[in-house]
Formats: C-alpha cells, sequence, structure tokens
C-alpha cells in the first residue's frame, strides 16, 4: 500500500493495512536548483499561505525583534487583513503578494534564510478543513530545499521526518519566539555555517524528494509487489 503523505497512511482501512506496512512515499517538488547562486535582495522570506497556524504571526514578531534584516512575504494578504496591515506598517517587511507558480523559482531567489514556522497543532481556516501537524506534508520545506535556501522551520514530528537539526536546517521551538530571533540572528550572521546547511538540505532533496528520486521508490514498492525485480539501471550493467 503506497500513500504519498502521512496523512493518507493514517487514514487508510485496518483491514488494508493487513496487507502489509504502508510505504511512505514523500511528495515531490520541482527542482529549483538553477536558481541558486543568485544574490537574493532580502535576508530573509515565506511563501505560503496567510492563512491561521501556518505562522505569520511568528513573522510579525520575528521582523519587530530583528529589524536589522529584511524580509518578502510572498502569499495572499487578504486572508488575514488584521495581520497583513500591521506587517505592512514594518519597515523591514515587504508584502509581495501571490506568487504564481511559474514565478515560484524567480520568489525563492529573492531570499536567503526561507521560514516555515508551522503551529504545533496544525493550520487551517473558519469554513475550512483543519490540516493536523501529524498530517503536514510541506511543499513549502521542499522548495526550500531545492532552491538551496537556508532553513529555519518549527521543531514539529512532520519536519522532523524531512529536516535534521544542525545537519540540514535549523529546527526552532514553535512556542517559543525567542528561540526563532537567535536562531535567525545566528544563520544570518554565520553565512559559512548556513551555507553548510543549505548545501546539506539541496542534497537531501535530491536524494529523497526529487522526481527522479520517487519515481525510483514507486518503481521499487510497484516491482515489489508483483514479485518482480526492478530493471537495472544502464551503469550497473
Amino acid at each position: 500500500m503506497i500513500g504519498t503523505t502521512q496523512g493518507i497512511v493514517d487514514n487508510i482501512d485496518p483491514i488494508m493495512r493487513k496487507i502489509g506496512r504502508p510505504t511512505v512515499i514523500p511528495s515531490a517538488a520541482a527542482d529549483f536548483g538553477g536558481f541558486i547562486g543568485a544574490t537574493p535582495k532580502y535576508d530573509v522570506g515565506f511563501i505560503g499561505s496567510f492563512m491561521p497556524g501556518k505562522g505569520l504571526e511568528f513573522v510579525e514578531k520575528l521582523a519587530i525583534a530583528a529589524p536589522q534584516f529584511s524580509f518578502v512575504l510572498y502569499g495572499d494578504a487578504s486572508k488575514d487583513l488584521a495581520l497583513s496591515e500591521r506587517l505592512r506598517r514594518l519597515g523591514n517587511v515587504s508584502l509581495a503578494g501571490y506568487v504564481s507558480p511559474s514565478k515560484i523559482g524567480t520568489a525563492l531567489a529573492s531570499f536567503r534564510v526561507g521560514l516555515a514556522p508551522y503551529d504545533r497543532a496544525g493550520f487551517g481556516e473558519q469554513g475550512s478543513a483543519f490540516i493536523r501537524a501529524d498530517a503536514l506534508s510541506s511543499l513549502k520545506i521542499l522548495e526550500y530545499m531545492s532552491a538551496g535556501r537556508v532553513i529555519l522551520a518549527s521543531r514539529i514530528p512532520a519536519v522532523e521526518a524531512m529536516l535534521t537539526d544542525g545537519e540540514t536546517a535549523m529546527l526552532c521551538d514553535p512556542d517559543n519566539p525567542d528561540s526563532w530571533t537567535a536562531g535567525l540572528d545566528a544563520l544570518i550572521k554565520n553565512s559559512e555555517a548556513s551555507d553548510v546547511l543549505a548545501a546539506a538540505a539541496r542534497r537531501r532533496y535530491q536524494e529523497h524528494f526529487s522526481f527522479e528520486s520517487r519515481a525510483e521508490r514507486f518503481n521499487t514498492v510497484i516491482h515489489g509487489l508483483m514479485g518482480i525485480h526492478p530493471p537495472k539501471a544502464a551503469a550497473e550493467l
């Protein structure tokens, strides 16, 4: 049984689980490696929804606590008008609006540190489904990894399944704003260490989350279910 996210796996019928342990194959993200090396205009960036639980309140606190750093936020500000208005008043924050899929690479290249400040419980807005944090499969983080961004993210299980603190990213307590401020300061001031994290995240993306690696894992699972060996790559012949 194949699940693309932990959430799908958690909802598989118990009877189906008797077939065997589900294989989790993470979501894939486009390869934005072509944007690595571009000179970023901003120190810190966020791409995603402004809906509650996505962490924009943390971004506001970070921007206030670190006025020496510049922030750019991509997303639909109408999702939280009051918060968006407060952010607009901050001199070090730029609201860049919704970014179309065709412009994601350019947006990623515009900042150095990518934020993923997920709430511990999850996220959602009034009138829509609430997404539990344990069912999270963050395309945002995968895009940061793909583009070689330095990542500052919430230390929650779903994120830790993708990133390792101190190796591929810096992970902070989602309930402790001070740890985020200190983490951001450390990442921006120590560019050499940040570059190591970004390069390691990019390698992990290539090995586990690219379209090619994901297709290879699907291929392996399918051949295993069929009881046949997958064809060898040309390099192995």
